[in-house]
C-alpha cells in the first residue's frame, strides 16, 4: 500500500532547491524549468532528452530528479536528491511501509516567477509541455 502525498498545485509557488548535479555544479530554479522526478524507471528522460533542442529554443531547461544519480545518460542535468526532500516538497513521493518511501514519476513545469505552470504524475507527452509552454509565453506577451 503505497501512501502518495498529493502532487503540488499548478499555480502554487515551487519550492526553491540548491541540489548537487552529476558533474558537481549545484542547480536551482532559473528561467523556465521541467522538474521530471523519476524513479527506477528512467526510460521517460529518453523521451525528454528527445525534445531538449525544442525545450531549450523556449529558455527551458528540463531537470532530471531522483533520489540516486541517474544511470541513463542524458544531455541534460541529472539531479541528486538522495533523502527525497524535494520529491516530497513537490508531493512526487510515496511511503512505502517496510521500504520507507518512494519517488512518484512525475513531471512539473516551472515558469520564471517560481510558479508551477504544469503539474502531473506519470509521463505527459513532450510535445504536449512544449506547446503549454509556446501557449504560456504568448499569454505572458500578450499580457493576458
Amino acid at each position: 500500500m503505497r501512501l502518495a502525498l498529493p502532487l503540488i498545485r499548478e499555480g502554487a509557488a515551487a519550492p526553491l532547491f540548491f541540489l548537487p548535479a552529476i558533474d558537481g555544479a549545484v542547480r536551482t530554479l532559473e528561467g523556465w524549468n521541467l522538474l521530471v522526478f523519476h524513479g527506477r524507471d528512467e526510460r521517460y528522460l529518453a523521451v525528454v532528452e528527445a525534445r531538449t533542442e525544442a525545450l531549450a529554443g523556449l529558455g527551458c531547461t528540463p531537470f532530471a530528479v531522483g533520489r540516486a544519480a541517474a544511470l541513463s545518460p542524458v544531455s541534460f542535468p541529472r539531479l541528486s536528491d538522495p533523502d527525497g526532500a524535494v520529491a516530497r516538497s513537490y508531493g512526487a513521493w510515496a511511503d512505502v511501509p517496510v521500504l520507507g518511501g518512494r519517488v512518484v514519476p512525475s513531471v512539473v513545469l516551472v515558469n520564471p516567477a517560481r510558479k508551477v505552470r504544469l503539474a502531473n504524475r506519470g509521463t505527459p507527452s513532450v510535445d504536449a509541455i512544449v506547446r503549454t509552454i509556446q501557449a504560456l509565453q504568448q499569454a505572458t506577451r500578450a499580457k493576458m
